[in-house]
C-alpha cells in the first residue's frame, strides 16, 4: 500500500517491535502518539519507535527508564488539550442542568474500569467504592451533585451489582446525578475534560494511571487522587501533598472534598498540582495537537520530496 508513516498509540502488546522493523525495511518511519500519562517506570510500556511524542521531559525520561527504544523524542505537551476550549459550552449546559435540580456544588468522579480477576486489574470491589460513597452522599445532601465519567460504561451495571445499581438509580432520579453512558467500541465517548469542566472538584480514583486526572487539572479544576493500590514510585506520589491531593481511602477523600466545597478559601491548597504541572506539561497552551500535526506533515513533505528516512527525521527535528 506504499505506506511510509505508521502511527500507533498502543504500547501494551507485542506488535510495535515488528511493525517498527517492517516499516524501517520499507524505508518508512514509525511514530508513537501518546494518549496516556505514565507516572513511573514500567516494563509494561517497553516499546520501539523511530519518533516518540512526549508530554514533557519527565515523560521522555520515563520512556528511557522503561528501556523503550525511541530514536527521537519530541516534547509536545498533552495531545488532547485543544478540546478544553471547545468543550466549555457543553460543560456549562450540563452544569446548569444539574444545578436546576438544587445542586449548589458538583463533584466529578473518574473511574478506570475493572475486571473480576484482581491479579490483572482493579477488582470490582474497588470500583464499587468509587460509586457507593458519593452516591449515598448525593442522596443524603440535596445541595450536592455528581458527574460520573466511567472509563467503560457499557459494563458498569454488571460490575457494580444489583444493590449498588439500585442506589445509583435513586440518585439519578434526584436529577443531581449524571452518568456518561454513551460508549464507543471500547470506552465511554465523553472526555474527562467535559466532566471536569462541569464540576467544582474532580476525584481521580486511581493513581497508577492518572491521565484523566491530568486532563482535569489542565482544565483548571481542583483535582485529587485516591491511591488505594499504592503507587509509591509515581512522580505524583513524590510531588503532590498527602491529604491535600492524595488520599488513601474514599472516606478521607470525600470528607476533605466536602470541607473544601463548604469553604474553598480556607482550603485553598486542596487539589493543587501547581508544584509539578510544569513537569507534566510545559506548554499548556492548547496547541499540542498542532505541534504533532506540523511534525508529521514535515515527515510527509520529506517523503514527497524523495528524501531518505534518516534525512527526513533529521530535518523534521530541526524545524
Amino acid at each position: 500500500n506504499d505506506i511510509k508513516i505508521i502511527i500507533n498509540w498502543h504500547l501494551f502488546d507485542r506488535f510495535n517491535y515488528p511493525q517498527n522493523d517492517a516499516i524501517k525495511k520499507l524505508g518508512g518511519i514509525s511514530v508513537y502518539l501518546p494518549i496516556s500519562f505514565h507516572g513511573f517506570k514500567s516494563i509494561d510500556t517497553l516499546s520501539k519507535f523511530d519518533i516518540s511524542f512526549c508530554f514533557s521531559k519527565f515523560g521522555a525520561a520515563i520512556e528511557k527508564g522503561s528501556l523503550c527504544k525511541m530514536r527521537y523524542q519530541i516534547i509536545v505537551g498533552y495531545p488532547r488539550d485543544y478540546s478544553i476550549k471547545l468543550l466549555k459550552p457543553e460543560a456549562r449546559l450540563l452544569r446548569e442542568k444539574i444545578k436546576s435540580f438544587g445542586a449548589e456544588k458538583i463533584i466529578c468522579v473518574l473511574d478506570e474500569n475493572s475486571r473480576p480477576d484482581e491479579r490483572w486489574h482493579t477488582g470490582h470491589g474497588l470500583q464499587q467504592e468509587n460509586y457507593k460513597y458519593i452516591l449515598e452522599e448525593v442522596i443524603r445532601n440535596p445541595k450536592l451533585g455528581v458527574i460520573f465519567k466511567p472509563k467503560q460504561s457499557k459494563t458498569l451495571a454488571k460490575r457494580l451489582g444489583k444493590e449498588l445499581v439500585a442506589i445509583m438509580n435513586e440518585a439519578e432520579e434526584t436529577g443531581r446525578c449524571f452518568i456518561f453512558r454513551e460508549t464507543g467500541r471500547f470506552t465511554t465517548i465523553a472526555s474527562p475534560a467535559l466532566a471536569a469542566l462541569a464540576s467544582d472538584v474532580t476525584i481521580g480514583c486511581h493513581m497508577d494511571s492518572g491521565t484523566a486526572a491530568l486532563e482535569a487539572v489542565l482544565c483548571g479544576i481542583p483535582t485529587i487522587l485516591i491511591d488505594r493500590e499504592g503507587a509509591p514510585f509515581s512522580l505524583l506520589a513524590n510531588k503532590l501533598k498527602a491529604e491535600k491531593v492524595i488520599f488513601q481511602n474514599w472516606e478521607n477523600a470525600l470528607s476533605a472534598t466536602l470541607d473544601y466545597l463548604n469553604n474553598p478559601i480556607l482550603f485553598s491548597d486542596f487539589g493543587d498540582w501547581s508544584n509539578c504541572i510544569e513537569e507534566l506539561d510545559p506548554f499548556r497552551d492548547g496547541l499540542s495537537a498542532r505541534r504533532i500535526g506540523d511534525f508529521i506533515q514535515s515527515l510527509r513533505d520529506g517523503f514527497n520530496n524523495g528524501l531518505c528516512r534518516e534525512e527526513i527525521m533529521e530535518r523534521a527535528c530541526l524545524v
